[in-house]
């Protein structure tokens, strides 16, 4: 049950707040990674804590690269009228696998936003992200979202330009 709430957390806060990425300072490598990200991708899988995920509206859902900024947009809404508003996300492409932390705007009454720890791969034109789905759990250390896990995996296939 937390980990539902969660996943609908981690939904709204990227639904309302988009995702902003900062890649560190790693060198060649760390902006090869960030450029290779660039680009319009659409999740074709979506599992949290051995559920399936929005299975019936992933057509709609797009997660899109620019610059330093990549936003979630559901058809119809954020894209077009600029309600998705972006938040720093950390890249680290020398670790194995590659980590990817996000880090949610602060609640109500919140000094700090919170940070969701995860990995990502990036193999051609597919893209997988695993967060652990409750902050404070430890990373991920494979592309997985078995039951109890507590883990949200994200498979994504970039569109077309």
């Amino acid at each position: 049950m937390i980990s539902h709430s969660m996943s609908r957390l981690t939904l709204l806060a990227l639904l309302v707040a988009g995702l902003v990425v900062w890649v560190p300072a790693c060198g060649q490598e760390g902006n090869d990674a960030y450029k290779a990200i660039q680009g319009n991708w659409q999740p074709t899988e979506w599992t949290s804590d051995g559920e399936p995920r929005f299975k019936d509206d992933l057509k709609d859902r797009r997660l899109i690269f620019t610059g330093q900024e990549v936003r979630l947009v559901l058809r119809g809404f954020g894209e077009e009228d600029g309600q998705a508003k972006g938040f720093p996300i950390r890249l680290d492409p020398t670790k194995k696998p590659a980590h990817i932390d996000m880090t949610l705007p602060p609640g109500k009454g919140g000094k700090n936003g919170i940070v969701m720890v995860g990995i990502y791969e990036l193999e051609r034109d597919t893209l997988k992200l695993c967060f652990a789905d409750w902050p404070n759990d430890r990373r991920p250390t494979e592309f997985s979202a078995k039951a109890g896990s507590r883990h949200a995996l994200i498979v994504l296939k970039r569109l077309s330009p």
